[in-house]
């Protein structure tokens, strides 16, 4: 019985052939397991093998290119989908702001603590104008308008030496 490889496209174009069990290899190892526990859980044969067999398959599977290739491709995928983008910190530092302060309740995003005490419920959310000033950053709202004409005026103390070599371009 032959294994269906499924074809993992490279970032220079270039194709290489991974089996489902090599994916699902590579796929254990971003999630935390050591190359033997992983080597176990792709290729289910493997656990009648003893460890020293499992150790040193894993090891030169893990070795090779197109696995190192796929396990970093994981990797990055999971990573850039962990990491919120300009336009999410920007979307919620603008519910701070338009989020009136009844509409926040416990279940709320917003709500950064939650006390109770015996007789009230208190809960604390985001500074609006702080949210306002980061977003206002995030935007470059802040940044200095540049196409303003400005003028420096500098004091220097020379004496007319100094002057005359300046003058004369020798400086």
């Amino acid at each position: 019985m032959k294994t269906k490889k499924k074809k993992i496209v490279k970032s220079d174009g270039g194709l290489k052939m991974l089996t489902l069990e090599q994916d699902n290899f590579c796929l254990y190892v971003v999630e935390g397991m050591n190359n033997s526990e992983a080597y176990r859980k792709a290729f289910p044969k493997a656990t009648r093998w003893v460890p020293s067999t499992i150790h040193s398959k894993s090891c030169r599977l893990r070795a090779r290119n197109n696995i190192q290739a796929r396990i970093q491709e994981i990797q990055e995928a999971v990573q850039s989908a962990n990491v919120a983008t300009a336009q999410e910190l920007a979307e919620f530092l603008t519910s701070i702001i338009r989020t009136p302060v009844g509409d926040v309740d416990e279940t709320s995003k917003l709500a950064q603590e939650v006390r109770f005490d015996s007789e009230s419920k208190t809960i604390k959310m985001p500074d609006k104008l702080s949210a306002v000033e980061k977003l206002a950053k995030l935007k470059g709202y802040n940044a200095p308008d540049l196409s303003e004409n400005r003028t420096l005026n500098v004091n220097v103390n020379l004496d007319e030496k100094e002057l005359m070599k300046i003058a004369m371009g020798e400086v």
